[in-house]
């Protein structure tokens, strides 16, 4: 129970509205910007393999995120 509670702490779930925004700058390469409820999120990806040249679709990327929320036991524990 307090393993299952610390993870919807440290990782609550996303309700409400969600925007994103995502930019082509070059083909196969995607940069996008996301907010959802509690968190933003910068990420690119590259796409690999394209199912019109091969057998399937495959793409890799990177993110960064950062939470707009504080925990509420961050007076008590030092980080």
């Amino acid at each position: 129970m307090f393993d299952a509670g610390m993870q919807l702490l440290l990782s609550p779930p996303s309700a409400g509205y969600h925007l994103s925004a995502a930019y082509v700058p070059a083909e196969r390469l995607e940069v996008s910007l996301r907010y959802a409820g509690s968190a933003l999120r910068l990420g690119t990806r590259y796409q690999l393999l394209d199912r019109a040249t091969g057998p399937f679709d495959m793409s890799a990327g990177i993110g960064v995120s950062r939470f707009t929320y504080t925990l509420p036991i961050s007076d008590y524990i030092r980080y």
